[in-house]
């Protein structure tokens, strides 16, 4: 399986027992957000929602899986795009050091897989 690190940094992992890092590949996917006023506030703080933009996505490939940012699987998820071969880490799953710092991922998740 090829892993491509589309984020900018570092993920690292565990498998096995080992621990494997997948640095960025150079390309960071990013999708920028706008925020549209609900007119909704709370005091004098404005609710908003978010819009995402969907950047250029590369395309399948045979073995390859994409490793994106959450914010790449909102935008999926917002704008009906299905890719079974980009995912997210898992943040609630980490692996922490006797610091709290995050030290691997113990999942992955599907960012916006087909639907069966």
């Amino acid at each position: 399986m090829n892993l491509i690190n589309l984020t900018g940094i570092s993920v690292a992992y565990r498998s096995d027992g080992t621990l494997h890092h997948v640095d960025p590949s150079g390309w960071r996917l990013l999708a920028p957000r706008s925020y549209l006023e609900t007119g909704e506030y709370i005091g004098d703080v404005p609710i908003c929602r978010v819009q995402h933009t969907l950047p250029d996505l590369p395309p399948p490939e045979t073995d390859t899986i994409y490793i994106v940012d959450p914010i790449i699987a909102a935008a999926l998820q917002e704008h009906g795009v299905f890719r079974d071969d980009m995912i997210v880490s898992h943040g609630a799953s980490a692996e922490k050091d006797d610091s709290g710092k995050v030290v691997a991922t113990r999942r992955f998740v599907l960012a916006n897989p087909k639907e069966d």
